[in-house]
């Protein structure tokens, strides 16, 4: 009888071992998972920064290269935005919903003291469920054409993050999280990838999206620098006309690197919601995709912040 209490004692002790690692290893692989959601969704805020930049530049190209044309009255050469305030406030807000919801799910793993989330997190999701259809049509899915469906698609997902950081208990724990938040997340991904469109090099001329607007940017300060040198033929010495020239093939490199980076923050959503669809994996005994996932996630959203760190 002793030796069978023993024998029982040494497999609830091995259990409770595995199933502590286990645990450990799921908690590391969120905290990852985590990390990558944050480079991924600051990697989308950095590209509204660029194509606001570089609409901005555009713009300045063409005052400075018509002279003639310059108006001392600031009313009358304003200068405008690609995307207006509201706009990128109402990006934004979504993207540090998804941010906020990969982080709990990380402290939910780490903290098995918390029962539900604290007000300021519980306010921050009745400001997502505020997000309506008429906002998301005019502020957010705005810069490509999205079918009515989309829009209510979108704006269901949005709305359901927030309920998520208003309703969390502690008892639902992180497998059932995801699997309820999985259709929501997904969507969210797939339809900002969309709106991210694509560029007239990339689509045969039919581009949408911030990634046509940056490349059409690109071309007008561009072309503006080709006229410039072009009227500089006879005027400029060789050293400035050979610096000026430099510039140029600079811009054009850097537009192709620049649209690069916008369609590889595609991929990184498409991978984003393939990963978070494998989460439930970080508890089983083969982790080799959701690993494999959340590897590439990381390197790819190095990468990018990379590039975008080159342009600052």
């Amino acid at each position: 009888m002793f030796k069978n209490t023993r024998y029982l004692l040494t497999v609830i002790l091995a259990i409770v071992f595995f199933t502590g690692c286990a645990t450990q290893h799921a908690t590391e692989r969120i905290a990852a998972f985590s990390e990558a959601n944050r480079l991924t969704m600051q990697n989308i805020a950095a590209a509204f920064d660029t194509v606001e930049r570089k609409h901005y530049e555009m713009q300045v190209s063409r005052i400075v290269n018509d002279p003639e044309s310059f108006q001392c009255d600031p009313s009358k050469r304003t200068i405008g935005h690609f995307l207006s305030p509201d706009e990128l406030q109402a990006r934004m807000h979504v993207l540090e919903g998804i941010q906020k919801y990969a982080e709990k799910l990380s402290i939910i793993m780490g903290n098995e003291q918390l029962d539900e989330f604290d007000e300021r997190t519980r306010d921050f999701g009745k400001n997502l469920t505020k997000v309506n259809e008429d906002l998301v049509k005019k502020n957010i899915l705005n810069k490509a054409t999205f079918k009515e469906g989309d829009i209510k698609v979108f704006t269901t997902a949005v709305n359901a993050i927030g309920r998520w950081f208003i309703e969390y208990k502690r008892q639902k724990g992180v497998k059932e999280s995801v699997k309820n938040m999985q259709p929501f997340v997904d969507k969210i991904c797939t339809l900002l990838a969309e709106d991210i469109g694509s560029s007239p090099a990339d689509s045969g001329g039919r581009s949408k999206g911030l990634r046509d607007q940056l490349w059409r940017d690109y071309d007008g300060i561009i072309d503006r620098q080709c006229n410039f040198i072009e009227h500089g033929k006879g005027k400029l010495d060789p050293i400035q006309m050979r610096s000026e020239i430099k510039v140029m093939i600079a811009l054009e490199v850097e537009q192709r690197q620049a649209d690069a980076t916008l369609k590889a923050i595609q991929q990184s959503l498409d991978t984003l919601r393939k990963t978070h669809n494998k989460i439930e994996e970080c508890f089983d005994k083969n982790t080799v995709e959701i690993d494999n996932l959340i590897s590439d996630l990381i390197t790819e959203g190095k990468r990018i912040k990379e590039f975008y760190n080159t342009l600052d």
